[in-house]
């Protein structure tokens, strides 16, 4: 059998077998008839990543996008150029609806589909590190595709998930810089993935993100043909022209590539006095005060914020409920916690940087202390970076 493609295939799969299929917007999934219920998922998932990728990243090259199921013998997804393969063990068998905080199957496929960029169009070199540029960048889209589409808080729980993964598997003795990972040592594999991923969605937050998107076009661009192929030296270099604050830039790539630094927040010494009456007119005031240190490693500038009760909003009442067929045994969506931010910068354990006193006025009664709640800086025991009075 001869095949003939319209643009460079480095690798390819053969698939087979009495597979159905269910196509969509330049896309298909092949699946074995009995396991449909997740086909619907993947295949939006699909279209999505084909959209918004080849928005960010590049133009998808290839007339269709394809997904096949294969049995359950082994238990991977892998990437094929235009073929993405999926064991029946991963995203077919998953029974939906189980209120996890990661959607698995819209996430597993969203990250496969990213490897469409990341490892076949920008092959990334043979040497260390370069696998970051493969699987950290499959993770940041599927993060960044997750925030488009699940929004905000959906976005958080994967970056919680990886940290938890990434600060519970870390060899914290023998770990390397992300310039550095080969792969063999112990934890390389979460450093892999998913440090990696949550570098590379830092790095969108420290440059911002049509900055951040600008730089990784450009880097496909570059490198997408050969001859030479990639590492993330040559991925900084790139990145690095698109940066507006060059020296702000270079300290922080500096800091997450080319070391190996975690952070660690702690909430001492708070103390909230009030209210104090307001002028007419005015809200009475609270007044927060507390020192926030980093007993960790590493210089960040992180978030700390003063929140609020959350509202509660009462149960709809059933007699009500039964009138207008609404589910009384399901609250209203509440709106969120009110917060007052303020930004600190905080050096490494034991550096003079270390510790910042923070004073924050608030017009409601404080109820705790969040460092980070927006989840933007990886960290260690995050839920230990906060206070509750």
């Amino acid at each position: 059998v001869t095949w003939k493609t319209e643009h460079p295939v480095r690798f390819f799969n053969i698939c087979g077998g009495p597979l159905d299929v269910k196509k969509g917007e330049g896309v298909a999934v092949w699946f074995n008839s009995q396991h449909e219920w997740n086909v619907e998922t993947m295949k939006d998932t699909l279209e999505k990543c084909r959209h918004f990728y080849s928005e960010w990243f590049a133009p998808f090259p290839r007339k269709e996008l394809r997904l096949t199921e294969f049995p359950g013998l082994a238990s991977y997804a892998q990437g094929f150029p235009g073929n993405i393969t999926f064991s029946e063990s991963i995203g077919f068998l998953s029974r939906p609806g189980r209120g996890e905080d990661v959607d698995v199957v819209f996430f597993v496929t969203a990250h496969e589909t990213g490897h469409q960029w990341w490892g076949n169009m920008l092959m990334p070199g043979k040497g260390l590190g370069g696998n970051i540029l493969s699987e950290g960048m499959a993770n940041y889209s599927a993060w960044l595709l997750t925030r488009e589409c699940r929004g905000d808080d959906a976005a958080q729980h994967v970056l919680r998930e990886w940290e938890d993964t990434y600060v519970n598997s870390r060899s914290a003795d023998s770990e390397r810089p992300l310039v550095r990972i080969s792969g063999t040592r112990p934890g390389d594999s979460s450093v892999t993935y998913d440090k990696g991923g949550w570098v590379f969605a830092m790095l969108m937050d420290h440059m911002g993100r049509d900055a951040m998107l600008a730089g990784l076009k450009d880097f496909i661009v570059q490198y997408q043909n050969g001859p030479d192929f990639p590492l993330l030296q040559n991925f900084v270099a790139v990145m690095r022209t698109h940066a507006t604050d060059v020296a702000a830039f270079d300290a922080f790539t500096t800091q997450w590539f080319e070391r190996v630094v975690l952070p660690e927040f702690k909430v001492r010494d708070a103390k909230v006095t009030g209210p104090v009456a307001g002028a007419a007119g005015q809200p009475d005031m609270w007044t927060t005060t507390a020192v926030i240190e980093n007993v960790g490693t590493g210089t960040v500038t992180v978030d700390v914020a003063v929140e609020g009760k959350k509202p509660v909003v009462a149960k709809a009442d059933s007699k009500v409920a039964a009138d207008v067929n609404v589910d009384a045994a399901k609250p209203e969506t509440a709106p969120p916690a009110p917060r007052i931010f303020t930004k600190v910068t905080l050096g490494a354990d034991g550096t003079d940087q270390s510790k910042v006193t923070i004073e924050i006025k608030t017009p409601f009664a404080p109820a705790q202390i969040v460092v980070d709640p927006n989840v933007r800086v990886l960290q260690a025991r995050r839920k230990l970076a906060q206070w509750k009075p």
